[in-house]
């Protein structure tokens, strides 16, 4: 069985439409949870969902509904549980889920102004998660940046950056980072919206405090 599920803000829908339930739904073992970043990915990853013999949630960010972007006619799947390099860099691992992919995409561009070389990755499933593809970028770069929607507090992105702690510690240069939402409710007013969510401003002030540990 595969369930259709929104998560995420940016459309100015209050606290009761921008949660983001990811955290939730990880708490429940025997969950495969998977979360699209792209069109392309939205359907490639849905069609391996409804094929898989598990209970899948699939999380569709309500940002990801306005996206425009390539999408083959013909049939295809996205292997699950496989991470995505989005792009490849040398100095910092940045991990960014859904929504974020194409912020941190932002991001790097400005960063690499900055003289520091990113990679970008794209984990597509947040659980069982593709730990491989992110230890042997973290053991490379030295040093992991997460940038995820939703409250600091008992989000993805915690459980990423214990997994790296507990099992990659001797190759961090310097401590992992999260860039996060603040831990409030999601406002309505657009202003406030944009205050708590993470910005491509945070994503580079983290890069640079990493880099300069």
């Amino acid at each position: 069985m595969t369930v259709r599920a929104v998560t995420g803000s940016g459309i100015r829908c209050a606290y009761h439409h921008s949660q983001c339930i990811e955290p939730w739904l990880m708490n429940v073992p025997g969950l495969v949870i998977v979360a699209p970043a792209t069109p392309y990915e939205a359907k490639g990853l849905l069609t391996a969902s409804i094929r898989n013999n598990n209970p899948v949630v699939f999380l569709e960010h309500k940002l990801l509904y306005n996206m425009k972007g390539d999408v083959p006619e013909e049939h295809y799947e996205i292997e699950l549980f496989k991470s995505h390099i989005e792009k490849e860099g040398t100095d910092i691992t940045i991990v960014a889920t859904m929504a974020m992919v194409a912020l941190a995409k932002k991001a790097v561009k400005k960063l690499e102004s900055l003289g520091i070389s990113a990679e970008i990755i794209n984990p597509r499933t947040l659980f069982p998660l593709d730990k491989e593809t992110i230890k042997v970028s973290v053991a490379k770069t030295g040093r992991l940046v997460i940038l995820q929607e939703g409250p600091k507090v008992m989000g993805a992105g915690a459980e990423m950056g214990a997994m790296i702690a507990e099992e990659l510690f001797e190759y961090l240069k310097a401590p992992v980072k999260r860039v996060t939402s603040l831990d409030v409710p999601v406002a309505f007013a657009p202003v406030l919206e944009d205050y708590i969510n993470p910005s491509e401003e945070h994503l580079i002030k983290a890069c640079q405090s990493a880099m300069n540990f």
